[in-house]
């Protein structure tokens, strides 16, 4: 069994849990909600400063 520091070590009886696959879920969810939410938030707010330099600008 290698374990150097690029090789991952897996317990085969891990493997065979179902549970495994909803807690990957659930962290994949945890990760990349957050992300989508903080992107549209970014996405929006510069919208809205989009929309006041134009509001400047044509005043």
């Amino acid at each position: 069994m290698d374990l150097g520091p690029f090789s991952r070590y897996e317990d085969p009886q891990l493997l065979d849990l179902p549970e495994r696959g909803t807690v990957r879920l659930l962290v994949h969810a945890l990760v990349t909600v957050p992300a989508h939410t903080t992107l549209l938030a970014l996405t929006a707010e510069s919208a809205r400063g989009l929309l006041e330099m134009v509001r400047v600008s044509v005043r």
